[in-house]
């Protein structure tokens, strides 16, 4: 299952998730160019190019740039005719080749539901658990920035090989270790323990805006979400989580 969830901002939260509906058909609309196919086909080119460039100086991706290596290798043994075809093979054709489509240019979700077991609950100040709050209702402190002293442990024991004393601390030292590798990776304790305490949704709507992790770093979008997206909000804002899927194969729930 990929479950994902999205945090809805503002009144009417379900008319503002129809807006996201791959279901949803609209009046057809071109997409790609069949003269446009040679510069589509140089760009595809390019862009694994410049991921090659970026990651093969770095020997945890070596994987990935194998991978990225005979992409390459296959989309420069095509021609730019048969790159467009495979491209556009799920869209509709005109007579002249053009690509056209009837699906929602906005589509993100092929099914939805309200929060449940993949979501954080929103812990509201009456000491019950929501999915559905203003936002001066919810108890932030305990979902937000919570238990930072356990992930402040887990860095000093493995990256600065503080000696454990009480039982947690040597409970943190017989897990973690192994993992003191990628721990490393998020070079500060202060980032490595707001990445792991921070309050944070996969994606964001609001005024009909649709804002989510694809194509961001995953970290900072963690560590910023709470900043950017809840804390500017007004105390009244109401808050809706839900959980989303994107494929057919995951709509099993």
């Amino acid at each position: 299952m990929n479950l994902k969830s999205v945090i809805v901002i503002g009144e009417k939260p379900e008319e503002q998730m129809e807006l996201f509906n791959l279901n949803k058909q609209v009046k057809k609309y071109l997409v790609y160019q069949i003269n446009d196919a040679k510069k589509i086909h140089q760009q595809a080119i390019n862009t694994i190019k410049n991921l090659i460039n970026t990651l093969s100086n770095e020997k945890k991706y070596q994987s990935y740039v194998n991978s990225l290596s005979y992409k390459l290798m296959e989309y420069e043994n095509m021609t730019e005719i048969e790159y467009f075809r495979i491209l556009t093979q799920d869209y509709i054709h005109d007579e002249d080749g053009n690509a056209w489509s009837v699906n929602n240019p906005q589509g993100k979700w092929l099914f939805y539901q309200n929060g449940k077991e993949f979501s954080i609950p929103l812990q509201l100040k009456d000491g019950s658990i929501a999915f559905q709050a203003k936002k001066k209702d919810i108890d932030w402190d305990k979902i937000h920035l919570f238990n930072t002293e356990t992930y402040s442990n887990v860095w000093e024991i493995t990256q600065n090989n503080k000696e454990p004393i009480t039982e947690d601390e040597k409970k943190i030292k017989e897990v973690m270790s192994d993992y003191a590798p990628m721990v490393a990776e998020f070079l500060t304790k202060d980032i490595y323990v707001k990445y792991n305490t921070s309050y944070w949704n996969y994606a964001v709507v609001k005024n009909g805006v649709w804002k989510d992790m694809d194509d961001k770093d995953s970290k900072e979008w963690v560590i910023n979400f709470w900043e950017k997206f809840i804390q500017p909000l007004d105390d009244d804002e109401l808050i809706t989580i839900f959980e989303y899927k994107t494929t057919e194969n995951d709509r099993n729930i």
